[in-house]
């Protein structure tokens, strides 16, 4: 929407003509993020996601919700072009049928949750376990039958749980899971690190994004998986994360947030390749992102010739801008990556110093005259002020 919508002139004009248009920065404000997905959620009855795009009344009373708007019209939705000057007439005449929707809306984000009266169930970790093993997907790995996130917590307690009831059918899961996250289109097999998430169930094609909170999330299970079985794939993972973020996101011993998904506003650009790259290198082309390649390895563990080809792939990115990054300096994510650096020092005793480093770094920029504060840009005061998560993290340390 930014780049369509947003930067299109004739689309701003009507923007500013029957609206005031204010852009919230979710990473900045979760809780009014979490408000209105949960008004998105009551209207609509099912989950939002980003872009929301919500159209409110001076009193904040929305009349329209909705996730991403297309400049113009396409098959699933109406386009900003002809929508905006109808929601903004629609508030300007008022009428009756305009008003008596209004109320309605209202009153269904208003109206107080009813719970059912909670049944007598028999809730013990072999439920929970049992209640996790239905969500798993037996054709490709992981939870759930769509597009494909690395969810950490989920994970995490499937291994508790198989640890606690010595159940290894749950055990067999956590490491195929772990298998296929790091060998698929979910991780960089080139450079290290974890994209947000697969667009496919069969973890191929992610969207590129990748967030500094997933690789803080996923390193100490990796450690964890490592310790327990020994296997170098799960330690190369962890060591490979860690070089790429200190690569690309590290600077005064702190952590950037993020990393788009595009490159010269081309999805995947800089991580995806052509047959031309690959002219001579001896790997194998598969086409499976529109003409080009993403790279996965489809055996159960990385090829031989593994190191010769990513040196290939790396000479080909070296040509290539990498995306954008996005410079703020989270107190909650860096807290999550300093809990991850330290859990890898079991690995090498190297994570724990450069861990101590960036707890005392935070601690000087983001704590202030007792107060915590939420995040800021290198050079810059913090101004806004811890949230929960904030303190949570890092009181975890």
């Amino acid at each position: 929407m930014e780049e369509d919508s947003f930067s299109n002139e004739k689309l701003a004009k009507l923007f500013n003509k029957y609206f005031i248009c204010i852009k919230v920065d979710r990473e900045e404000m979760p809780h009014l993020d979490a408000l209105y997905q949960e008004v998105y959620l009551k209207i609509r009855h099912h989950s939002g996601g980003w872009p929301l795009s919500l159209f409110m009344t001076p009193q904040k009373e929305v009349y329209y919700a909705a996730t991403y708007i297309p400049a113009h019209k396409k098959p699933y939705s109406e386009g900003l072009d002809t929508l905006l000057e109808k929601l903004g007439e629609m508030y300007q005449i008022n009428d009756t049928k305009f008003k008596e929707d209004l109320a309605a809306i209202q009153q269904i984000i208003n109206a107080e949750v009813v719970y059912e009266e909670a049944k007598e169930t028999d809730i013990s970790v072999n439920t929970l376990s049992e209640s996790l093993k239905e969500n798993i997907d037996d054709i490709y790995s992981g939870f759930g039958s769509g597009r494909k996130f690395p969810e950490a917590s989920k994970l995490s307690l499937m291994m508790d749980l198989a640890e606690i009831n010595s159940d290894e059918e749950l055990e067999a899961y956590s490491y195929e899971m772990l298998d296929v996250m790091a060998l698929r289109g979910l991780y960089d097999q080139v450079e290290g690190g974890f994209f947000r998430y697969t667009v496919d169930a069969a973890w191929e094609i992610p969207h590129f994004e990748k967030m500094l909170y997933d690789q803080a999330e996923l390193i100490p299970i990796y450690v964890r998986a490592y310790l327990k079985t020994g296997k170098k794939l799960y330690k190369n993972v962890v060591v490979e994360t860690i070089a790429m973020l200190d690569k690309r996101y590290v600077k005064d011993d702190l952590y950037y947030s993020a990393s788009d998904a595009d490159t010269d506003h081309e999805e995947g650009g800089y991580y995806i390749f052509t047959q031309k790259d690959l002219k001579g290198s001896g790997i194998e082309y598969i086409e499976n992102f529109e003409d080009k390649m993403h790279l996965n390895i489809y055996e159960n563990q990385r090829p031989k010739n593994f190191q010769r080809m990513r040196k290939t792939l790396l000479k080909v990115r070296s040509t290539r801008e990498y995306p954008f990054i996005d410079k703020k300096i989270n107190t909650a994510w860096n807290s999550l990556m300093i809990e991850a650096l330290y859990s890898a020092s079991i690995i090498d005793k190297k994570y724990k110093k450069k861990a101590d480093k960036t707890l005392k770094a935070l601690s000087e920029l983001m704590f202030k005259n007792y107060d915590l504060y939420h995040q800021t840009i290198i050079g810059m005061t913090p101004r806004q002020k811890g949230l929960l998560e904030d303190y949570s993290f890092l009181l975890e340390l």
